[in-house]
């Protein structure tokens, strides 16, 4: 898991003049944004946007961007999450494509970040992502009388798996011509199956209406075997799973239930947690990176107060409750439901707010943006100089370098320069500064030396004022 540690350096007042920058003021102390020890906040959201009607699952693609599949618009929208900091959240829309005329419904992402695998009623499509801002539609099987939910890809094979939620199967597809996938079989499984979770061996599949979870032989794509299953009565309407670090599973019943479970002996299911949440809908049970820490959101059905949750997992068999935020939050202004999945991505939490209750007014058609403070140490990193210039000195051009203390662990840094104290006007919003990502403008000779390139060059009369936020692993 990566650490954020938020360190305001020395204000710094830069007036632009005639192409050049003059009367660079600093401020002599150092002030420090930290955070408190294991806290949720909420940051906002991109609400009211029609790519996010109804969103049924979103999918990490990688730390800069995450998919979402719309329920109602029948869209795949590519969002982009690379500086969540920012104003409400700071998520935006790169890129949407229209999937199919029903429902769409789970997700999963190729290894490569290069293809997305979405459900829509009886197809499975493939989109293409290698360009995030044009994709396109690779292939496609329509399969009728088929009502495809949960699917899972394994790249090693070249095979999907999906639930056939209509007629009670799980089914595979060979993708290995990504323009032409091909079924192959199927194996009757539960009531309803939901989600799914596959790896070259072993499937992991949610009996939705079936009270059970249940392992599936998969090595042989076309001779498929249930090998166990696992029922219990809060497992009634199970429709999430995150599988991505087995052996541990991550399951969400929507009868108000969270769960883990350890599929190491996959004739042999092993329930570790289960967590009830009242007469609330749980939506969504997933781990940061390390799995030490764990997030569930939950969809109130009643006064239309969803929470979020954080627990600590470093022991999965007794997880310890760290935070909630819910709705009725000072500040805090979701509340129809956090029911359209969600993505974990460093110390960010993106939930997918929508598909309300009867009782909510509106699906808020929404990514919702949430940090999550764990354990902050505050550094203190000093700023230097600006262009070898302190308190007084006069800079030329609009490109500056800033210097400030190196820190040791840090994996990059975080450069934000605005027009005001509280840093609402941003005119440069740079994540990411690190030599590998700016090697030409980033240098460590002794401290930290970051040029500001011409891309983000500031141009207009205003005062400036710096601050620099440090990352860590």
């Amino acid at each position: 898991m990566q650490i954020k540690k938020y360190v305001t350096i020395a204000i710094i007042s830069i007036l632009i003049v005639m192409g050049g920058i003059s009367s660079l003021q600093a401020s002599d102390d150092d002030e420090y944004e930290t955070e408190a020890s294991n806290t949720l906040y909420y940051l906002g959201g991109n609400y009211g946007n029609n790519d996010f009607n109804s969103p049924q699952e979103m999918w990490p693609i990688n730390d800069n961007f995450l998919a979402v599949s719309a329920l109602s618009t029948k869209n795949v929208t590519i969002v982009d999450i690379s500086d969540p900091d920012g104003d409400n959240g700071n998520v935006s829309v790169v890129s949407s494509i229209h999937v199919g005329s029903l429902q769409n419904r789970k997700m999963d992402v190729s290894d490569d970040k290069h293809y997305i695998f979405v459900n829509c009623y009886n197809n499975l499509t493939i989109i293409n992502i290698t360009d995030i801002y044009n994709p396109t539609i690779e292939g496609n099987i329509n399969v009728p009388g088929a009502y495809y939910i949960g699917v899972s890809y394994v790249d090693s094979t070249g095979y999907a798996f999906c639930t056939d939620y209509n007629n009670n199967l799980v089914t595979s597809f060979n993708c290995n011509d990504l323009t032409n996938p091909t079924k192959v079989a199927s194996v009757s499984y539960g009531n309803k199956p939901h989600g799914i979770w596959a790896n070259d061996t072993i499937a992991f599949a949610l009996g939705h209406k079936a009270d059970s979870v249940a392992t599936i032989d998969v090595s042989d794509p076309s001779a498929m075997s249930v090998l166990d299953t696992y029922s219990t009565g809060n497992l009634h309407r199970c429709s999430a799973i995150w599988g991505e670090y087995p052996p541990t599973m991550y399951v969400g019943s929507l009868d108000s239930a969270g769960f883990i479970f350890d599929i190491s002996d996959p004739n042999n299911i092993a329930k570790t947690w289960e967590q009830g949440y009242g007469g609330t809908q749980t939506c969504t049970v997933i781990p940061n990176a390390d799995e030490t820490v764990m997030y569930v959101s939950v969809r109130d059905t009643g006064p239309c107060n969803s929470k979020l949750y954080a627990y600590n997992i470093t022991n999965k068999a007794s997880p310890v409750l760290l935070d909630m935020i819910q709705g009725s939050d000072t500040g805090v202004t979701f509340d129809a439901a956090l029911a359209g999945g969600m993505v974990v991505s460093r110390n960010y939490i993106f939930c997918g707010d929508g598909d309300p209750p009867v009782a909510c007014a509106t699906d808020l058609k929404a990514v919702a943006t949430f940090r999550f403070g764990d354990q902050i140490n505050e550094t203190n990193i000093q700023f230097i100089d600006i262009n070898g210039g302190t308190n007084g000195t006069t800079v030329y051009d609009s490109t500056p370098t800033f210097n400030w203390t190196k820190v040791d662990d840090a994996i990059q840094y975080h450069l934000q320069v605005a027009t005001d104290t509280a840093f609402t006007n941003l005119v440069v919003n740079l994540s990411n500064i690190s030599e590998a990502v700016y090697p030409l403008e980033y240098s460590e000779p002794a401290n930290v030396s970051f040029i500001l390139p011409t891309a983000n060059a500031l141009t207009t009369y205003a005062t400036y004022y710096t601050r620099v936020r440090a990352y860590i692993s």
